[in-house]
């Protein structure tokens, strides 16, 4: 079964963001640089040279890969880690600014808009995992870098000033510059929280319900109906004589033809179990469900798919027999069995 993650939409919106944050970053950065050079704030100069880079680089992963989703609906998921990287250099840009100016300014806020934004990365990751070990030393990071600024600002007087006009200013400004993104990160996160239940009962590639929905649905289905259970013959010499993308074709047009079907009757749901394993309920007499589960298989069978024109052909396993869903799930499943010893391409039923 595949691992759950967010949709592709809100994936596309997270990155576009990630894209837009790091053009702002680069324009803040540009402007402290110059006000430090005005000041003549030496260390901060040569940081804030190494922060511009490291904006400017995320705003290009971050653009490239937004591009490539938009293109081919994949993303490289290492690209979110940007956010980490985002957010180590803007708690060591906050470390350092509180440092040599001091708490007046507000730069120390900042800390607070990190948080959020790292706990986004992890969920979009591993949206049903908690915290690892990689989130741990982060926010023992964080931890560390807020206690070594406030010793420093608490016991050393700051190093260089900004002039009595641009401390008032950075006093207000900075911590509703915090605020506002951390509320935004935020906002991100809770919208892929709320998604998430739906993304799991759904499946990405080919728009069905997964085995969860699936078996939800069934609580309401009643008691008078067949279950199938379908499975793409050959499946592994599609994938190593074709290639991966063509077999993620493969299932995405199995997937189009049982969603159409799903689609002309209430009696029928359909989802895909697992891999290239794809079941159906069907409500109905037992010659109704055969004709329907022949009709696909002979649907699938004339299908060719993809620039290769790849053809394929399914397996199929039904059963009526059964107390509840469970047990007749698991005669469609010994049926199906058969259907693959026997010769493939059929329907036992």
């Amino acid at each position: 079964m595949e691992t759950p993650r967010v949709s592709d939409v809100l994936m596309e919106r997270l990155i576009k963001k990630m894209t837009d944050i790091s053009l702002l970053f680069i324009l803040i950065h540009i402007f402290f640089h110059v006000l430090f050079i005005m000041y003549k704030c030496t260390y901060l100069i040569w940081y804030n040279w190494f922060s511009i880079i490291i904006s400017a680089a995320c705003y290009f992963i971050c653009k490239r890969a937004h591009t490539q989703l938009k293109k081919s609906g994949q993303t490289n998921l290492h690209a979110l880690y940007i956010l980490d990287i985002s957010g180590v250099e803007v708690l060591v840009f906050a470390i350092m600014t509180t440092i040599f100016l001091g708490t007046g300014l507000g730069f120390h806020t900042y800390y607070y808009a990190i948080i959020p934004a790292f706990m986004l990365h992890n969920y979009y990751i591993h949206p049903t995992k908690h915290l690892g070990r990689m989130e741990l030393i982060f926010s023992g990071i964080v931890v560390i870098g807020v206690l070594l600024a406030t010793y420093f600002s608490r016991n050393v007087e700051p190093i260089y000033s900004l002039g009595e006009g641009w401390s008032t200013y950075f006093a207000y400004v900075n911590p509703m510059i915090s605020l506002a993104f951390s509320f935004s990160w935020t906002i991100t996160l809770l919208q892929a929280a709320f998604s998430q239940e739906k993304n799991i009962e759904t499946d990405s590639l080919t728009g069905l319900s997964t085995r969860r929905g699936l078996r939800e649905y069934m609580k309401t289905f009643g008691d008078s109906y067949c279950v199938a259970m379908i499975d793409v013959d050959n499946f592994k010499n599609i994938n190593d004589t074709f290639g991966h993308e063509e077999g993620d074709l493969v299932l995405a047009e199995l997937g189009k033809i049982l969603k159409e079907r799903e689609n002309l009757s209430d009696d029928l749901i359909c989802a895909r179990w697992g891999g290239e394993e794809f079941v159906i309920a069907y409500k109905g007499s037992e010659n109704e469900a055969r004709g329907e589960l022949e009709y696909i298989r002979k649907k699938a069978e004339a299908s060719k798919v993809g620039e290769k024109q790849v053809s394929f052909t399914i397996t199929i396993g039904a059963s009526m027999d059964g107390a509840d869903f469970e047990e007749r799930l698991r005669e469609a499943d010994a049926n199906l069995y058969q259907g693959k010893t026997l010769s493939k391409n059929c329907l036992v039923m």
